[in-house]
């Protein structure tokens, strides 16, 4: 494939490509695929031949799903943003199939010889990594960028250091307390987990959490949050019988029978009130699930712990549908609750939330509580829980041990939270 003149390769895979398999089957995918690439080919033909470009071209298949089409010359953003038009136009139209038409979308990467590399290999690699692109939201094909190279280095270290960190015991599970807000009293605590690499420093969850999703190390990550997280329980317990500890749970987790089994022997093996540990999901989860998650969440409900819907507010999701599936907590996003002072629009969202949610028999946790007045105002507003810095910012679990004594001791909690 490689050429001494200047070329710019535009990898470029059809989205519908595996549902098209799963549907109608494998051989009837090739036959699709043949028929638009006579298309294409034939359209390439039209353009070049028109006299308004010099481009030579030709088309190269990567893999099963990901095919190359390479053009010879100079091309500007403006040519290459018309190749990309005429290509997505082919698939658009799709192919005939039983009376209608099956249509696809493509995404595309490019990458230019010599200005991104000098051999075809690399050449290809950077194609191929400008179609990984996820960043550019909005945009169906993406130029090859040297910070997409660093970040798919990085997602590549971060992802041989977890299963270190997972293995070697490195990560840590801190605790955020939460309040009854009423009476001041404690209610429970969230774990939340947190990574201190050696040489990276701190990553954030919203940073290793989804590289442990794409490279299958989730499963790991939860056994290990629901283990360390029980433990703390039943040393909390002897202090603070009535200890509420909530857990997050990964949507790709959620479904996995293994992860009840888990649940049901540590249990029952730490003589744990099951009821007293809440695993929470987030919205989002809830609504790409809806089709078997309320059969899921039963099994869990059986087993006796308790569901909460995490980052509510965040989707689009109704309270009427989410009561469908039977959910204990609704957790009202800190983003709604950490200008409540001053925006009308969020008090309005958190008065209605909390009303609904009372109505549905539910309770209501408020995280980003982050001051006395915010406190009080969600107080009057009937939420149930709250949770944020004003009460505590996360902390180890020692320094909670001690932070349950002293909040436990106080006459005045609030007093004691304002300190």
């Amino acid at each position: 494939m490689f050429l001494k003149k200047n070329h710019t390769i535009l990898a470029f895979s059809p989205m519908m490509s595996d549902q098209v398999k799963l549907s109608f089957g494998v051989e009837y995918a090739n036959k699709r695929l043949k028929v638009l690439f006579k298309k294409l080919k034939s359209q390439l033909s039209q353009y070049l031949e028109s006299g308004f470009n010099e481009q030579t071209h030709e088309l190269y298949k990567l893999s099963d799903d990901t095919f190359a089409l390479v053009l010879v010359g100079d091309l500007s953003l403006n040519q290459i943003e018309q190749y990309v038009c005429l290509l997505a136009g082919v698939f658009e139209e799709g192919v005939e199939y039983k009376g209608f038409q099956l249509s696809d979308q493509i995404k595309a990467g490019v990458a230019h010889f010599p200005t991104h590399a000098i051999n075809s290999e690399l050449l290809i690699q950077r194609s191929l990594l400008a179609l990984a692109d996820n960043q550019s939201y909005g945009a169906n094909w993406h130029i090859y960028d040297p910070s997409i190279a660093a970040m798919a280095e990085r997602r590549l270290k971060l992802s041989a250091a977890l299963q270190h960190a997972i293995q070697n015991n490195e990560l840590s599970l801190f605790l955020q307390p939460q309040v009854v807000l009423c009476t001041g009293q404690v209610y429970g605590a969230e774990g939340l987990l947190r990574w201190q690499h050696p040489d990276l420093g701190f990553i954030t969850p919203d940073e290793f959490i989804p590289i442990a999703e794409a490279s299958g190390q989730i499963n790991a990550l939860t056994e290990w949050v629901i283990t360390q997280g029980l433990n703390y329980q039943q040393e909390i317990i002897k202090v603070y019988p009535n200890h509420m500890l909530s857990l997050n749970i990964s949507g790709k987790d959620l479904s996995r029978k293994e992860l009840i089994v888990q649940l049901i022997t540590q249990l029952n093996e730490l003589a744990l009130d099951p009821s007293q540990i809440i695993l929470e999901i987030t919205e989002s989860v809830a609504i790409a699930g809806e089709g078997q998650l309320k059969d899921t969440i039963e099994d869990y409900r059986h087993l006796g712990v308790k569901i909460a819907i995490d980052d509510y507010g965040t989707g689009y999701s109704s309270l009427a549908y989410l009561s469908e599936l039977g959910f204990d907590e609704l957790k009202v996003d800190k983003q709604f609750v950490m200008d409540i002072d001053t925006s009308s629009k969020n008090q309005t969202i958190c008065k209605t939330t909390c009303d609904m949610a009372k109505s549905l028999g539910s309770i209501v946790v408020a995280e980003g509580v982050e001051s006395l007045s915010s406190y009080n105002k969600l107080m009057n507003y009937g939420c149930d829980i709250g949770q944020g810095y004003f009460i505590s910012k996360p902390i180890r679990f020692d320094d909670y041990m001690h932070w349950l004594t002293q909040a436990n001791q106080a006459i005045d909690v609030k007093q004691f939270l304002v300190r």
